[in-house]
């Protein structure tokens, strides 16, 4: 089964086969993240996440939860082609810097910004709109999180969140505070007025919202 036990495992299988190989950078951060037990997104996600940025012709990008910097990278190349930026922001300034370590040697140190702060305390803060927001941070904090992104997306924007199905607990009924946590954002997202959303069943999970 795949990690998560979410789709069969041969059909992840298939999947993972069927993608381009990631040039040495990214291949050297999932080897990483897998020997020392960084959670990040993973090619599979990544690879949506630059097409979905691509499509849309993302210029301005809010990531929040930026690890080691593996999907900032993702998301970076692709705005780059829009002369387009990313503003991440990590609570942990030990991972803040090892991403701005790989960013650099990613050469997109022009495109990216990583600011070390609590999410819940710095998007309050925050002035611009975006054309996307990427949430992949502390799954307690997703409920109180989505008005003030909403709020800071401009119309025709997307929300892209992480993590949606948590293993598969949140379908299953159990209790834990990050399930109920989830559970309660996904519903939260799909009862938005502004909003227009989906799950897709990628991973452990990826919730894709639209502004209205």
């Amino acid at each position: 089964m795949p990690p998560y036990g979410i789709t069969h495992g041969y059909v992840e299988d298939y999947i993972h086969r069927m993608l381009p190989a990631r040039d040495a950078l990214l291949a050297e951060l999932e080897e990483t993240a897998g020997k020392e037990g960084i959670a990040i997104v993973g090619p599979l996600v990544g690879r949506l996440l630059y097409i979905l940025a691509r499509l849309s012709k993302a210029k301005n990008i809010l990531e929040l939860g930026t690890a080691i910097g593996y999907s900032t990278i993702w998301l970076a190349r692709a705005v780059e082609r829009e002369r387009g930026r990313v503003l991440t922001i990590e609570i942990d300034d030990e991972r803040a810097r090892a991403a701005w370590r790989n960013i650099q040697r990613a050469g997109l140190q022009e495109v990216v910004e990583v600011r070390v702060g609590d999410a819940i305390k710095v998007v309050p803060e925050l002035k611009e709109r975006f054309d996307i927001i990427f949430l992949d941070a502390d799954q307690a904090q997703y409920p109180f999180l989505l008005e003030p992104l909403v709020s800071r997306l401009w119309t025709g924007g997307l929300v892209i969140t992480d993590n949606a199905l948590w293993g598969g607990t949140v379908a299953r009924g159990e209790s834990s505070s990050n399930t109920t946590a989830m559970r309660r954002f996904n519903e939260m997202s799909m009862r938005h007025p502004s909003l227009e959303t989906i799950i897709v069943p990628i991973r452990d999970g990826l919730l894709i919202s639209l502004k209205k």
